[in-house]
């Protein structure tokens, strides 16, 4: 049995967090009535000509439907839930797929927990309505064009292309994206070790980096591309007139005047006849995004500590997000964010291959009076370059997180429509990955800022404080990951490096540790700093002319001796 539940403790966790979450999700909503937008949602698509229909009024439409037409409301109501409920379960599994990528196991366990439990994620997958759909649709929409940017490959773009669409598709206030992707290529642009290869041949007019702005740019337009070919599949292949004026009442596009002035009247006309004139595929798109557009900039009536508004306040969304989620997970967000925030940069030697978050392991001691250099391993690892599973890629991740958190949090503050916290909703799923980077935290090295933080603690404290014995599994990752050869070790603790199979040789503390000898050298922190012996001399040469390259877990310092 324990075999079994080793082998797939993956499919396991995912099948009974996902049956929790529906669970929790259709026994509950079963007990509810239709929401506001809900009556308005679910017969949107419908073509049933009566007043309601003809004249344009969703709500008196959808009272019809539901209350007139059909004599078992709550049915159509549960059923139309269903989809959501399930797209619901599409996110939790991309939430664990993305936090296993990073942090593990337990740290996919985590966030698909935290997700799993969260009350504004779980209110809004049982409501017919579009704001869970889109964070969905978001939410993996990104986490597929950090696959691409990773590894370019046609097939990667494709699917960063769809998954784009699918987002448009979901939602007119999708395009809001736009920039977080922009931002994206920026931020790589700009980083020198970031490379990139465009999977599809480009004519190379620029060098360095502009070359490099000019691939990704061009590789997001065929991604625009792509996604519109799935808007206009998604609408049902429909080709029109962006704009009605049968339905505006003869009316021109009142922006159109509002942003080109009355002296360049020709520019007019012509943006006139291309808007209600040309016919494009998926115009009904583009009209919902007019519509949107138009309600965002007159904003909504809204209700906010006994005041009302109709321009919203420009912190009303981080105020309702700071009291309607939970505490623990404000405090998780917060620890995780610190940390990660303060995570170094360090220079890597060319011989020793970059870390990978898996390296961020553990690592043990040998025995006492045995010791290794050492440099930090965070939970977002440094830039370096390397292929997949390196530094950079989960440098790239930490972007790809904290960029689209970052960014929602900032369009909030100008968002005069203040309805609800549900606008922050695609920005949850990304706190979840976020807040499981506690996971890689490592408490037995903790030291707060005035001792500098764990990377200084051996200078002050080692043994059970520090170094415990409790990363060699962590230097058996990094060595396996990385192709190391054999390892000099010099290990404080009791546990059996062979049992881990790692490749090394117990290191000759009188002699190694006092003349120099080429090699990998792994050495506990007790060990390093002589705190158990009388000879404080040993490893002097390595303190005074090297560095390590790494630190495992804080604990076991690797060292590349030519």
């Amino acid at each position: 049995m324990t075999d079994f539940v080793k082998k797939y403790k993956v499919f396991l966790t995912i099948s009974i967090f996902l049956f929790v979450i529906f669970i929790q999700v259709v026994t509950s909503m079963r007990r509810e009535s239709p929401t506001y937008d809900e009556v308005i949602h679910m017969p949107s698509k419908l073509v049933i000509p009566n007043r309601a229909w003809n004249e344009r009024d969703p709500l008196g439409f959808g009272h019809t439907f539901l209350y007139l037409y059909n004599n078992n409301a709550d049915q159509i109501v549960f059923w139309s839930r269903i989809p959501i409920v399930l797209l619901s379960m599409l996110l939790a599994f991309f939430v664990f797929k993305w936090a296993e990528e990073l942090y593990g196991f337990w740290g996919g366990f985590l966030a698909l927990f935290l997700f799993s439990f969260e009350p504004n994620i779980l209110a809004h997958s049982r409501l017919s309505t579009s704001d869970l759909g889109v964070a969905v649709f978001i939410f993996i929409a990104i986490y597929r064009f950090l696959k691409f940017v990773k590894n370019p490959t046609k097939l990667n773009l494709i699917w960063a292309g769809i998954t784009f669409g699918l987002a448009q598709a979901s939602k007119f206030s999708a395009p809001l994206i736009i920039p977080i992707y922009l931002l994206l290529i920026i931020v790589l642009t700009i980083n020198s070790d970031y490379e990139f290869v465009s999977p599809v041949k480009i004519p190379k007019k620029f060098k360095g980096k502009s070359l490099k702005f000019y691939l990704l740019f061009v590789n997001f337009i065929i991604i625009l591309f792509l996604s519109y070919l799935v808007i206009f599949v998604s609408y049902g292949g429909k080709v029109g007139p962006i704009y009605s004026l049968k339905a505006h009442g003869g009316e021109h596009p009142w922006f159109v005047a509002k942003v080109i002035p009355q002296k360049f009247e020709t520019v007019r006309k012509a943006v006139y006849y291309v808007l209600e004139e040309i016919p494009v595929p998926a115009n009904e798109w583009f009209r919902g995004l007019l519509r949107q557009f138009e309600h965002s900039r007159f904003g909504q009536p809204g209700y906010l500590m006994g005041k009302s508004s109709e321009t919203g306040w420009w912190y009303y969304y981080i105020f309702a997000f700071l009291i309607k989620t939970p505490i623990a997970l404000l405090i998780l967000i917060g620890v995780s964010l610190v940390s990660v925030l303060k995570a170094r940069t360090p220079k890597y030697p060319p011989s020793i291959p970059p870390l990978t978050r898996g390296d961020i392991g553990e690592l043990a001691p040998l025995s006492r009076g045995e010791t290794e250099g050492s440099k930090e391993v965070s939970q977002f690892p440094p830039l370096t370059k390397g292929g997949e599973g390196g530094f950079l890629d989960k440098r790239l991740d930490f972007y790809f997180i904290i960029i689209p958190i970052a960014f929602f949090i900032l369009i909030s503050f100008f968002n005069k429509i203040a309805i609800g916290l549900r606008y922050l909703l695609p920005m949850y799923p990304f706190l979840f990955v976020l807040a499981a980077s506690v996971v890689k935290i490592k408490i037995n090295a903790y030291f707060n800022e005035f001792a500098g933080g764990p990377e200084n603690g051996y200078k002050y404290l080692v043994d059970s404080n520090l170094d415990w014995g409790q990363d060699l599994k962590g230097l058996r990752e990094y060595q396996v990951k990385n192709k190391l050869g054999k390892i000099k070790l010099s290990y404080f603790g009791t546990a059996n490096p062979d049992y881990y199979k790692l490749n090394y040789v117990l290191l000759d503390n009188d002699k190694e540790g006092h003349s120099y000898s080429s090699g990998i050298y792994a050495i506990s922190a007790t060990n390093f700093t002589n705190a158990l012996v009388n000879d404080k001399e040993r490893f002097s040469w390595i303190k005074k002319k090297y560095k390590p390259v790494v630190k495992i877990g804080y604990s076991i310092f690797v060292y590349d001796i030519k």
